[in-house]
């Protein structure tokens, strides 16, 4: 029976398989026991990995800093300057934990916006009444153990999340005016991305999308950024929606991320 570093192993070796498009020669080395990727990108860079500090506590934001020092987060490229690399990284890191968890034995997606709060919520509405309005805003921290809980069972409703852009959740079940003017075609990609780069191309806020195929998505600008895989065996059957993707890989904490090259 294989170990699990020996079933990583193997999942990055035919993640990384050379193609014919790849190899100098032309051809797919006769050694090669992978199956043949379907629908796989074949202009991805090689692997780079990087380790994360183990024990970093969820309230901690001083030590999250770790996570943007040290961690997958360094791959994660976008050109916001106005929203805080730690903020930003929690976030992600909470949309990773929805998409690897679910909520109760399904897949589930949503979005969170992260800063320029005002304009945010001009361009979108409540789809019921917020079950975050009336709260102590301490309550609210994105860093908080009990908040992050609660976010994971309201992403089941319909709707993304506002986070501001010092960090706090100020509401949730938000319906986000989305236009296709000026964006880039997403084929394959639904409504929920959509209304992502909509809101990112209206406002000055990032855009993360929790798919239900287990994909994290942010949005910049209006313009895919980043695509994040939470568990590494999601590249067998990965395709990019990136037209030059960059992979880094990071086997220790079983997370891939795709970025512009």
């Amino acid at each position: 029976m294989p170990t699990p570093d020996e079933l990583t192993s193997s999942v990055l070796t035919c993640a990384f398989q050379p193609t014919p498009n790849d190899s100098p020669s032309g051809h797919i080395p006769a050694s090669s026991n992978c199956p043949p990727r379907r629908g796989q990108p074949t202009a991805i860079p090689a692997l780079t990995a990087s380790l994360v500090p183990a024990g970093v506590a969820h309230s901690d934001l001083t030590a999250r800093m770790a996570v943007v020092n040290d961690g997958y987060f360094n791959d994660i490229r976008y050109a916001n300057l106005t929203i805080d690399r730690a903020i930003a990284a929690s976030v992600i890191e909470l949309a990773i934990e929805i998409a690897r968890e679910g909520r109760e034995g399904r897949k589930i997606g949503t979005i969170f916006v992260i800063g320029d709060e005002d304009r945010v919520l001009a361009h979108s509405r409540c789809l019921i009444l917020d079950p975050l309005t009336g709260h102590p805003r301490e309550a609210l921290a994105v860093t908080d153990p009990n908040l992050r809980e609660t976010v994971k069972e309201l992403a089941q409703l319909d709707g993304g999340f506002i986070v501001s852009a010092d960090g706090y959740v100020i509401s949730a079940t938000r319906y986000f005016t989305a236009s296709i003017d000026d964006l880039e075609p997403m084929l394959g990609l639904g409504t929920r991305h959509i209304a992502a780069a909509s809101i990112s191309r209206h406002t000055d806020a990032l855009a993360v999308v929790v798919s239900e195929s287990s994909v994290v998505r942010l949005f910049d600008g209006g313009r895919l950024t980043a695509e994040i895989l939470p568990e590494v065996w999601l590249l067998n059957r990965f395709s990019s929606h990136m037209p030059h993707p960059r992979l880094a890989a990071h086997p220790a904490e079983n997370i891939a991320v795709v970025s512009e090259e």
